[in-house]
Protein backbone atom coordinates (compact mmCIF):
# COMPACT_ATOMS: atom_id res chain seq x y z
CA UNK A 1 0.00 0.00 0.00
CA UNK A 2 1.46 3.45 -0.75
CA UNK A 3 0.84 7.15 -0.21
CA UNK A 4 2.18 8.10 -3.26
CA UNK A 5 4.49 6.89 -5.89
CA UNK A 6 7.51 7.42 -4.17
CA UNK A 7 6.57 6.32 -0.77
CA UNK A 8 5.56 2.72 -0.83
CA UNK A 9 5.45 0.54 2.65
CA UNK A 10 4.58 -3.07 3.41
CA UNK A 11 1.58 -2.29 5.36
CA UNK A 12 0.49 -5.92 4.95
CA UNK A 13 3.47 -7.50 7.33
CA UNK A 14 1.79 -5.30 10.10
CA UNK A 15 -0.05 -6.75 12.99
CA UNK A 16 -4.16 -5.10 13.79
CA UNK A 17 -2.91 -2.86 16.52
CA UNK A 18 0.05 -1.75 14.78
CA UNK A 19 -1.79 -0.97 11.19
CA UNK A 20 -4.77 0.43 13.48
CA UNK A 21 -2.04 3.33 14.98
CA UNK A 22 -0.72 4.15 11.98
CA UNK A 23 -4.18 4.42 10.31
CA UNK A 24 -5.78 7.10 13.11
CA UNK A 25 -2.99 8.91 13.02
CA UNK A 26 -3.53 10.13 8.81
CA UNK A 27 -6.95 10.00 9.35
CA UNK A 28 -7.29 12.47 6.08
CA UNK A 29 -4.59 10.79 3.68
CA UNK A 30 -5.42 8.66 0.59
CA UNK A 31 -3.76 5.34 0.62
CA UNK A 32 -3.39 2.77 -3.07
CA UNK A 33 -3.54 -0.38 -2.55
CA UNK A 34 -1.43 -2.09 -4.69
CA UNK A 35 0.24 -5.45 -3.45
CA UNK A 36 0.25 -7.97 -0.55
CA UNK A 37 -2.48 -10.07 0.64
CA UNK A 38 -4.55 -8.69 3.65
CA UNK A 39 -6.00 -11.36 6.46
CA UNK A 40 -8.95 -11.29 7.92
CA UNK A 41 -8.09 -9.50 11.14
CA UNK A 42 -6.12 -6.50 8.92
CA UNK A 43 -9.66 -6.20 6.84
CA UNK A 44 -11.65 -5.31 9.99
CA UNK A 45 -8.99 -3.35 10.52
CA UNK A 46 -9.17 -1.40 7.48
CA UNK A 47 -13.39 -1.45 7.30
CA UNK A 48 -13.83 -0.31 10.54
CA UNK A 49 -11.64 3.20 11.50
CA UNK A 50 -14.42 5.27 12.75
CA UNK A 51 -13.58 8.36 10.07
CA UNK A 52 -14.36 8.58 6.50
CA UNK A 53 -11.28 6.84 4.36
CA UNK A 54 -9.78 7.62 0.63
CA UNK A 55 -9.03 3.92 -0.52
CA UNK A 56 -7.77 3.35 -4.04
CA UNK A 57 -7.46 -0.47 -4.84
CA UNK A 58 -5.21 -0.82 -8.24
CA UNK A 59 -4.83 -3.86 -10.83
CA UNK A 60 -1.24 -4.79 -9.58
CA UNK A 61 -1.17 -7.70 -7.39
CA UNK A 62 -3.31 -7.21 -4.49
CA UNK A 63 -5.61 -9.01 -2.86
CA UNK A 64 -7.72 -10.02 0.34
CA UNK A 65 -7.29 -13.61 2.04
CA UNK A 66 -10.64 -14.32 2.01
CA UNK A 67 -11.73 -12.82 -1.02
CA UNK A 68 -13.09 -9.79 0.68
CA UNK A 69 -15.05 -11.58 2.88
CA UNK A 70 -14.19 -10.03 6.33
CA UNK A 71 -13.93 -6.39 4.51
CA UNK A 72 -17.79 -6.37 3.66
CA UNK A 73 -19.18 -7.99 6.59
CA UNK A 74 -17.28 -5.66 8.73
CA UNK A 75 -18.85 -2.74 6.30
CA UNK A 76 -22.08 -3.95 6.29
CA UNK A 77 -22.56 -3.03 10.34
CA UNK A 78 -20.44 0.37 9.85
CA UNK A 79 -23.06 2.63 10.97
CA UNK A 80 -20.72 6.33 9.67
CA UNK A 81 -20.08 6.90 5.95
CA UNK A 82 -16.49 5.01 4.77
CA UNK A 83 -15.84 8.11 2.41
CA UNK A 84 -14.24 7.79 -0.81
CA UNK A 85 -13.72 3.86 -2.77
CA UNK A 86 -11.75 3.54 -5.77
CA UNK A 87 -11.27 0.57 -7.96
CA UNK A 88 -8.95 1.34 -10.56
CA UNK A 89 -8.74 -2.61 -11.84
CA UNK A 90 -11.08 -4.48 -14.18
CA UNK A 91 -13.83 -7.30 -12.79
CA UNK A 92 -11.15 -9.47 -12.70
CA UNK A 93 -8.45 -7.67 -10.90
CA UNK A 94 -10.72 -7.05 -7.85
CA UNK A 95 -9.65 -8.29 -4.45
CA UNK A 96 -13.32 -9.28 -3.69
CA UNK A 97 -14.58 -11.69 -5.29
CA UNK A 98 -17.63 -10.73 -7.76
CA UNK A 99 -20.01 -11.99 -4.97
CA UNK A 100 -18.35 -10.01 -2.28
CA UNK A 101 -18.35 -6.97 -5.30
CA UNK A 102 -22.10 -7.36 -5.22
CA UNK A 103 -22.96 -7.11 -2.11
CA UNK A 104 -20.34 -4.23 -1.39
CA UNK A 105 -22.61 -2.46 -4.30
CA UNK A 106 -25.35 -2.60 -2.25
CA UNK A 107 -24.40 -0.78 0.44
CA UNK A 108 -25.18 2.83 1.54
CA UNK A 109 -22.71 4.03 3.18
CA UNK A 110 -20.12 5.42 0.44
CA UNK A 111 -19.64 9.23 -0.26
CA UNK A 112 -18.24 8.28 -3.34
CA UNK A 113 -17.67 5.17 -5.60
CA UNK A 114 -14.96 5.20 -8.52
CA UNK A 115 -15.51 2.12 -11.10
CA UNK A 116 -14.55 1.19 -14.58
CA UNK A 117 -14.43 -1.29 -17.36
CA UNK A 118 -17.00 -3.82 -15.95
CA UNK A 119 -18.12 -6.78 -17.63
CA UNK A 120 -21.61 -7.59 -19.13
CA UNK A 121 -22.70 -9.53 -15.68
CA UNK A 122 -21.86 -6.22 -13.50
CA UNK A 123 -22.48 -3.33 -15.77
CA UNK A 124 -25.41 -2.62 -14.76
CA UNK A 125 -25.49 -2.62 -10.75
CA UNK A 126 -23.24 0.38 -10.07
CA UNK A 127 -26.33 2.64 -11.17
CA UNK A 128 -28.17 1.25 -8.54
CA UNK A 129 -25.81 1.74 -5.71
CA UNK A 130 -26.88 4.04 -3.03
CA UNK A 131 -24.08 6.10 -2.93
CA UNK A 132 -23.62 10.06 -2.40
CA UNK A 133 -21.35 10.15 -5.54
CA UNK A 134 -20.58 7.77 -8.47
CA UNK A 135 -17.88 7.98 -10.75
CA UNK A 136 -18.63 5.39 -13.49
CA UNK A 137 -15.96 4.74 -16.86
CA UNK A 138 -18.07 2.63 -19.33
CA UNK A 139 -17.64 0.99 -23.44
CA UNK A 140 -20.95 1.94 -25.21
CA UNK A 141 -19.84 -1.65 -27.17
CA UNK A 142 -21.16 -3.05 -23.72
CA UNK A 143 -24.73 -1.83 -23.40
CA UNK A 144 -27.50 -1.91 -25.79
CA UNK A 145 -30.44 0.93 -25.43
CA UNK A 146 -32.81 -1.78 -23.94
CA UNK A 147 -30.76 -1.66 -20.88
CA UNK A 148 -30.78 1.56 -20.49
CA UNK A 149 -34.41 2.24 -20.58
CA UNK A 150 -35.60 1.35 -17.80
CA UNK A 151 -32.00 1.93 -16.10
CA UNK A 152 -32.26 3.12 -12.41
CA UNK A 153 -30.07 5.25 -10.90
CA UNK A 154 -30.19 6.43 -7.63
CA UNK A 155 -27.20 8.91 -6.67
CA UNK A 156 -27.94 12.66 -7.54
CA UNK A 157 -24.43 13.22 -8.46
CA UNK A 158 -22.60 11.30 -11.09
CA UNK A 159 -19.60 11.30 -13.46
CA UNK A 160 -20.31 9.19 -16.52
CA UNK A 161 -17.57 8.88 -18.87
CA UNK A 162 -18.37 6.67 -21.98
CA UNK A 163 -15.87 4.90 -24.36
CA UNK A 164 -16.73 5.21 -28.14
CA UNK A 165 -14.15 2.51 -29.53
CA UNK A 166 -15.16 0.10 -31.88
CA UNK A 167 -18.52 1.41 -32.39
CA UNK A 168 -20.55 2.22 -35.30
CA UNK A 169 -23.31 4.36 -34.46
CA UNK A 170 -21.75 5.65 -31.15
CA UNK A 171 -24.08 8.51 -30.85
CA UNK A 172 -26.57 5.66 -29.98
CA UNK A 173 -25.92 4.36 -26.32
CA UNK A 174 -24.87 8.40 -25.26
CA UNK A 175 -28.37 9.48 -26.21
CA UNK A 176 -29.64 6.56 -24.72
CA UNK A 177 -28.13 7.23 -21.50
CA UNK A 178 -28.89 11.19 -21.43
CA UNK A 179 -32.77 10.96 -22.85
CA UNK A 180 -33.25 8.37 -19.54
CA UNK A 181 -31.25 10.76 -17.69
CA UNK A 182 -34.03 13.85 -18.82
CA UNK A 183 -36.40 11.05 -17.65
CA UNK A 184 -35.02 10.97 -14.18
CA UNK A 185 -34.85 14.31 -13.47
CA UNK A 186 -33.42 14.16 -9.71
CA UNK A 187 -30.01 14.98 -10.65
CA UNK A 188 -27.63 17.69 -9.07
CA UNK A 189 -24.21 17.22 -10.38
CA UNK A 190 -23.24 15.47 -13.82
CA UNK A 191 -20.00 15.22 -15.22
CA UNK A 192 -20.80 13.46 -18.66
CA UNK A 193 -18.23 12.81 -21.06
CA UNK A 194 -17.82 10.61 -24.27
CA UNK A 195 -14.48 10.23 -25.29
CA UNK A 196 -12.79 7.68 -28.69
CA UNK A 197 -8.86 7.15 -29.12
CA UNK A 198 -9.56 6.44 -32.95
CA UNK A 199 -7.74 9.04 -34.38
CA UNK A 200 -9.19 7.34 -37.87
CA UNK A 201 -12.80 7.91 -36.61
CA UNK A 202 -14.19 11.62 -38.50
CA UNK A 203 -16.18 13.81 -36.69
CA UNK A 204 -19.54 13.10 -37.66
CA UNK A 205 -21.72 16.52 -37.15
CA UNK A 206 -25.22 15.01 -37.34
CA UNK A 207 -23.58 12.19 -34.31
CA UNK A 208 -22.40 15.86 -32.18
CA UNK A 209 -25.57 17.04 -32.76
CA UNK A 210 -27.88 14.49 -31.61
CA UNK A 211 -26.15 14.35 -28.43
CA UNK A 212 -25.91 18.22 -27.96
CA UNK A 213 -29.83 17.92 -28.16
CA UNK A 214 -29.95 14.94 -26.02
CA UNK A 215 -27.70 17.26 -23.21
CA UNK A 216 -29.92 20.07 -23.27
CA UNK A 217 -32.92 18.27 -22.54
CA UNK A 218 -31.41 17.19 -19.80
CA UNK A 219 -30.29 20.53 -18.24
CA UNK A 220 -34.04 21.66 -18.86
CA UNK A 221 -35.44 18.29 -17.40
CA UNK A 222 -33.33 18.24 -14.14
CA UNK A 223 -34.32 21.76 -12.12
CA UNK A 224 -32.15 20.92 -9.11
CA UNK A 225 -28.91 20.07 -11.65
CA UNK A 226 -26.43 22.65 -9.63
CA UNK A 227 -23.04 21.59 -11.14
CA UNK A 228 -22.69 20.71 -14.93
CA UNK A 229 -19.39 18.91 -16.29
CA UNK A 230 -18.49 18.75 -20.66
CA UNK A 231 -15.36 19.63 -20.43
CA UNK A 232 -13.76 15.83 -21.09
CA UNK A 233 -14.61 14.75 -24.29
CA UNK A 234 -11.90 14.07 -26.88
CA UNK A 235 -10.99 13.63 -30.26
CA UNK A 236 -14.22 12.49 -32.14
CA UNK A 237 -16.36 15.21 -29.99
CA UNK A 238 -16.60 18.74 -29.92
CA UNK A 239 -19.09 20.85 -27.90
CA UNK A 240 -18.27 24.40 -28.72
CA UNK A 241 -20.32 24.34 -31.87
CA UNK A 242 -23.37 23.66 -29.85
CA UNK A 243 -22.55 26.31 -27.05
CA UNK A 244 -24.61 28.50 -28.07
CA UNK A 245 -28.06 26.36 -27.66
CA UNK A 246 -26.53 24.92 -24.53
CA UNK A 247 -26.04 28.42 -22.98
CA UNK A 248 -29.87 29.51 -24.36
CA UNK A 249 -30.70 26.45 -21.88
CA UNK A 250 -28.74 27.24 -18.80
CA UNK A 251 -29.61 31.08 -19.13
CA UNK A 252 -33.18 29.87 -18.24
CA UNK A 253 -32.22 27.60 -15.18
CA UNK A 254 -32.89 28.63 -12.03
CA UNK A 255 -30.57 26.20 -9.79
CA UNK A 256 -27.71 26.00 -11.85
CA UNK A 257 -24.43 27.65 -10.31
CA UNK A 258 -21.69 25.78 -12.52
CA UNK A 259 -21.37 25.15 -15.67
CA UNK A 260 -17.68 23.40 -16.65
CA UNK A 261 -16.59 23.62 -20.66
CA UNK A 262 -13.49 22.23 -22.84
CA UNK A 263 -13.06 25.96 -24.46
CA UNK A 264 -14.96 28.89 -25.75
CA UNK A 265 -15.46 29.64 -29.44
CA UNK A 266 -13.68 32.80 -30.19
CA UNK A 267 -13.97 32.18 -33.89
CA UNK A 268 -17.52 31.79 -34.17
CA UNK A 269 -17.95 34.57 -31.14
CA UNK A 270 -15.54 36.80 -30.97
CA UNK A 271 -17.38 39.90 -29.08
CA UNK A 272 -18.26 36.72 -26.25
CA UNK A 273 -21.72 37.30 -27.25
CA UNK A 274 -23.41 34.18 -26.34
CA UNK A 275 -21.49 34.35 -22.48
CA UNK A 276 -22.58 38.22 -22.20
CA UNK A 277 -26.04 37.30 -23.05
CA UNK A 278 -25.96 34.30 -20.54
CA UNK A 279 -24.53 36.03 -17.73
CA UNK A 280 -27.00 38.65 -18.36
CA UNK A 281 -29.76 36.02 -18.08
CA UNK A 282 -28.68 34.21 -15.09
CA UNK A 283 -26.97 35.89 -12.56
CA UNK A 284 -25.58 32.45 -10.47
CA UNK A 285 -24.21 30.89 -13.64
CA UNK A 286 -19.74 30.66 -13.41
CA UNK A 287 -18.92 29.58 -16.88
CA UNK A 288 -15.35 28.24 -16.31
CA UNK A 289 -12.45 25.78 -17.95
CA UNK A 290 -11.61 22.64 -17.58
CA UNK A 291 -9.03 23.16 -15.15
CA UNK A 292 -11.23 25.79 -13.18
CA UNK A 293 -9.83 29.19 -14.05
CA UNK A 294 -13.26 31.16 -15.51
CA UNK A 295 -13.39 32.19 -18.79
CA UNK A 296 -13.98 36.04 -19.89
CA UNK A 297 -12.17 38.63 -22.24
CA UNK A 298 -10.86 40.80 -19.50
CA UNK A 299 -13.18 43.39 -19.83
CA UNK A 300 -17.15 43.62 -19.77
CA UNK A 301 -17.48 39.87 -18.85
CA UNK A 302 -15.47 40.56 -15.62
CA UNK A 303 -17.65 43.54 -14.69
CA UNK A 304 -20.81 41.55 -15.02
CA UNK A 305 -19.90 39.07 -13.48
CA UNK A 306 -19.26 41.85 -10.39
CA UNK A 307 -22.65 42.90 -10.75
CA UNK A 308 -24.01 39.31 -10.76
CA UNK A 309 -21.80 38.91 -7.38
CA UNK A 310 -23.79 42.34 -5.91
CA UNK A 311 -27.26 40.54 -7.32
CA UNK A 312 -26.14 37.81 -5.08
CA UNK A 313 -25.11 39.55 -2.38
CA UNK A 314 -28.24 41.77 -2.71
CA UNK A 315 -30.62 37.92 -2.80
CA UNK A 316 -28.22 36.68 0.22
CA UNK A 317 -29.53 40.18 2.38
CA UNK A 318 -33.32 39.48 1.35
CA UNK A 319 -33.10 36.38 3.27
CA UNK A 320 -31.63 38.07 6.53
CA UNK A 321 -34.08 36.50 9.17
CA UNK A 322 -33.80 39.84 11.29
CA UNK A 323 -35.88 41.96 10.19
CA UNK A 324 -34.35 44.76 11.87
CA UNK A 325 -30.98 43.88 10.87
CA UNK A 326 -31.45 44.26 6.71
CA UNK A 327 -31.54 48.07 6.69
CA UNK A 328 -28.21 48.21 8.60
CA UNK A 329 -26.04 46.01 5.99
CA UNK A 330 -28.13 47.24 3.17
CA UNK A 331 -26.54 50.76 4.50
CA UNK A 332 -23.57 49.63 4.69
CA UNK A 333 -23.23 47.94 1.37
CA UNK A 334 -24.29 51.32 0.03
CA UNK A 335 -21.52 53.48 1.53
CA UNK A 336 -18.58 50.84 0.80
CA UNK A 337 -19.15 48.81 -2.74
CA UNK A 338 -21.82 49.68 -4.49
CA UNK A 339 -21.12 53.79 -3.45
CA UNK A 340 -19.93 54.80 -6.78
CA UNK A 341 -21.39 52.06 -8.96
CA UNK A 342 -24.45 53.33 -10.07
CA UNK A 343 -25.81 49.49 -11.52
CA UNK A 344 -24.46 47.59 -8.14
CA UNK A 345 -26.92 50.68 -6.27
CA UNK A 346 -29.56 50.50 -8.18
CA UNK A 347 -29.91 46.54 -8.00
CA UNK A 348 -29.13 46.84 -4.42
CA UNK A 349 -31.87 49.24 -4.23
CA UNK A 350 -34.49 47.78 -6.27
CA UNK A 351 -34.25 44.48 -4.62
CA UNK A 352 -34.91 46.71 -0.95
CA UNK A 353 -37.51 48.77 -1.99
CA UNK A 354 -38.88 48.92 1.78
CA UNK A 355 -35.46 49.97 3.00
CA UNK A 356 -35.26 52.80 0.53
CA UNK A 357 -38.40 53.97 1.89
CA UNK A 358 -37.45 53.51 5.55
CA UNK A 359 -34.45 55.64 4.63
CA UNK A 360 -36.78 57.88 3.00
CA UNK A 361 -38.87 58.11 6.47
CA UNK A 362 -35.69 59.50 7.98
CA UNK A 363 -34.62 62.27 5.68
CA UNK A 364 -35.33 66.05 6.26
CA UNK A 365 -37.07 67.46 3.11
CA UNK A 366 -38.62 70.68 4.15
CA UNK A 367 -35.40 73.02 3.18
CA UNK A 368 -34.85 71.81 -0.23
CA UNK A 369 -35.87 74.14 -2.57
CA UNK A 370 -37.68 72.94 -5.69
CA UNK A 371 -36.38 73.23 -9.39
CA UNK A 372 -38.98 75.79 -9.75
CA UNK A 373 -38.02 77.64 -7.17
CA UNK A 374 -34.49 77.96 -8.15
CA UNK A 375 -35.20 78.92 -11.73
CA UNK A 376 -37.53 82.09 -10.32
CA UNK A 377 -34.77 83.21 -7.86
CA UNK A 378 -31.84 82.90 -10.24
CA UNK A 379 -34.28 84.86 -12.94
CA UNK A 380 -34.72 87.72 -10.53
CA UNK A 381 -31.06 87.98 -9.66
CA UNK A 382 -30.20 88.33 -12.98
CA UNK A 383 -28.13 84.35 -13.08
CA UNK A 384 -28.56 82.93 -16.17
CA UNK A 385 -29.33 79.13 -16.03
CA UNK A 386 -25.75 78.54 -17.59
CA UNK A 387 -23.97 79.77 -13.99
CA UNK A 388 -25.97 78.07 -12.03
CA UNK A 389 -24.78 75.08 -9.46
CA UNK A 390 -26.16 71.76 -10.34
CA UNK A 391 -29.02 71.33 -7.65
CA UNK A 392 -27.14 68.26 -6.11
CA UNK A 393 -24.52 70.49 -5.22
CA UNK A 394 -26.47 72.95 -3.37
CA UNK A 395 -25.57 73.08 0.34
CA UNK A 396 -28.77 71.98 1.65
CA UNK A 397 -30.08 70.65 5.44
CA UNK A 398 -31.28 67.27 3.79
CA UNK A 399 -29.86 64.05 5.36
CA UNK A 400 -30.41 60.32 5.02
CA UNK A 401 -29.09 58.98 8.21
CA UNK A 402 -28.80 55.42 8.29
CA UNK A 403 -29.42 53.60 11.74
CA UNK A 404 -26.92 54.05 13.79
CA UNK A 405 -25.89 50.00 13.62
CA UNK A 406 -24.85 50.60 10.38
CA UNK A 407 -21.73 52.60 11.07
CA UNK A 408 -20.44 50.21 13.51
CA UNK A 409 -20.62 47.92 10.42
CA UNK A 410 -19.54 49.69 7.56
CA UNK A 411 -16.92 47.36 6.35
CA UNK A 412 -19.72 44.76 5.57
CA UNK A 413 -19.20 43.81 1.96
CA UNK A 414 -21.77 41.77 0.08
Amino acid sequence: MDAREDQIFDFAALQPEPLARILDCNPARRYAFTKGSWNTAQSVILASRPYSLKWKFTEDSFAFEDDGTAFVDTLINRHSSFGSLHFDCKIDDMPLSRQNFKRLLKLGNFDKLKLRYLDEEMILLPFAANVHELTYVINARDFQPKHIKSLNVKTRKLKLGIGLDDVVDWDRIPVSFLNRFSEIGTFEKLHFSVNSWDLRQPIDVNKVTSIAEAIISVIKANQCLMHLNLSHSYYTFDWLPHLQSIFEAVGGHECLRELIVPDYPEQEDPNYSWLKRLLTRNRSIMVLYHKGDKITDGSSIDRLYALNRCYRGSAALMKEESISLRPHLVAAALQNNASRKFDHAALLLANHVDVLSEFMHGADLEDVPCVGELTRENSDSGISDAHCEPVDQLKRKTRVQPPRAAKKISRYKY
